[in-house]
């Protein structure tokens, strides 16, 4: 989960939140994971150099990795604002294409061990936000228009 310790944000937070600013009004979020997954972009490399070098020193970067995506999507999609049921769904097919793409890029700065943990933590990701976003969203829904399975024939 993106509950890394505090001094473990430092050198991700800025960036991360800079590549909000900086994209959600001139990029779609498929085209943004595409320049994400190959590493391409001023703002992405920031990111990238940050966990290059903590990879390096032999430090563990999958929870750095989970952070830098939650937070990123977080922002982009401004999931912290209005609940959109079209928010969670676009966030699940763009962490789809997102696996794709880091399990098959030959480009990547991650050692094979990381690159297969990072298309790993996607699904933590996409966990970790429907838990937080997508399930409380439903259960306000079911409690305004009524359970689907309440009262079921079958």
């Amino acid at each position: 989960m993106p509950y890394i310790l505090q001094d473990r944000r430092v050198g991700l937070r800025e960036p991360v939140d800079k590549l909000v600013r900086e994209t959600v009004d001139r990029l779609d979020l498929d085209s943004l994971v595409g320049q994400m997954a190959l590493l391409y972009g001023h703002d992405v490399q920031l990111i990238a150099g940050e966990l290059h070098r903590r990879e390096k020193a032999g430090e563990d970067i999958t929870g750095d990795i989970n952070f830098c995506v939650c937070r990123f999507l977080v922002g982009f999609t401004k999931m912290h604002e209005e609940p959109r049921y079209s928010k969670v769904n676009l966030i699940n097919s763009t962490l789809r294409k997102a696996q794709v793409l880091v399990a098959s890029c030959n480009r990547c700065w991650f050692t094979q061990k990381t690159q297969d943990r990072a298309a790993a933590v996607l699904d933590d990701v996409k966990l970790e936000l429907y838990r937080r976003y997508a399930g409380p969203y439903e259960d306000l829904k079911c409690a305004q228009n009524g359970d689907i399975m309440e009262n079921h024939p079958l």
